[in-house]
């Protein structure tokens, strides 16, 4: 089972990750299934992916990133990741994914340019 926390605060849905590592690709699908089924039941509220814990992620993990990014495109809502370590940044960025997935500092940056669109 994955080791998340869900807040749902009204306007979004922030997820926090409780693992320093997410780095078996099992484990990884199992977080995708549930952020997945999260999205599905999050009326359209935003999602912020709050990454502060994390230190390390496997590629599969990236890949969930994306398959959730399209989940949340095709529902409406706004899909943004924030408190990334440099290496995750780092990681994200060399796959051109800060292209398509808005990343943030802080959680409450994430928050305050959902709020603005």
């Amino acid at each position: 089972m994955p080791e998340i926390e869900v807040v749902n605060d009204g306007a979004h849905v922030v997820i926090k990750f409780k693992d320093t590592q997410i780095m078996d690709e099992t484990y990884a699908r199992q977080i995708g299934m549930k952020l997945i089924e999260i999205a599905d039941s999050s009326g359209k509220r935003d999602i912020v992916l709050n990454f502060k814990r994390v230190q390390f992620m496997a590629s599969s993990m990236i890949g969930q990133l994306v398959l959730l990014r399209n989940k949340c495109k095709e529902i409406g809502c706004k899909l943004s990741v924030c408190c990334l370590s440099p290496e995750l940044s780092e990681a994200i960025c060399l796959m051109n994914l800060d292209k398509i997935i808005d990343i943030f500092e802080c959680e409450r940056s994430a928050k305050a340019a959902s709020n603005e669109v």
